[in-house]
This record gives C-alpha cells, structure tokens and sequence, in this order.
C-alpha cells in the first residue's frame, strides 16, 4: 500500500475552495488590512463600514460561484 501523500478530500460544503464564506472573510480581511486600524474602536468603526460594502448581489454570488442553487 502506497502511503498517503495527500491530505483528506473534503466534501464540497466544507472544501475551503468552495466555501461562500471564504470568499466574505478574504475580502473583509483584505480591506481591514488596507483601512490599517490598530485599536478596538478604530477595527469596530472600519468593520462597521466596510460590511455596506457586501451588497445581497455580491452575497449571491459567492454562494452561485460555490455551486449553491440558490432556486
């Protein structure tokens, strides 16, 4: 028996490649690095605005690119 040189395959839902979220937490983070906020208030404050960035559009998406039905 050969030994495994590959991690697990994962189902689809769990895959982080196919995951819609991943493609909301890389964007967020993304443009929390650029706003470069560096206290509670100043992240809170950048997050709060940042989120009106995400329009249901965008949302949609992320989860059609993932290959979610949304019907």
């Amino acid at each position: 028996m050969a030994p495994a040189r590959y991690g697990p395959v994962l189902p689809a839902v769990l895959c982080p490649d196919t995951n819609p979220i991943e493609y909301a937490f890389a964007k967020l983070t993304t443009m929390l690095r650029a706003a470069a906020r560096h206290t509670v208030d100043g992240l809170s404050n950048a997050t709060r605005h940042i989120i009106g960035a995400f329009t249901p559009e965008e949302c949609a998406h992320h989860f059609t690119a993932a290959g979610y039905d949304l019907d």
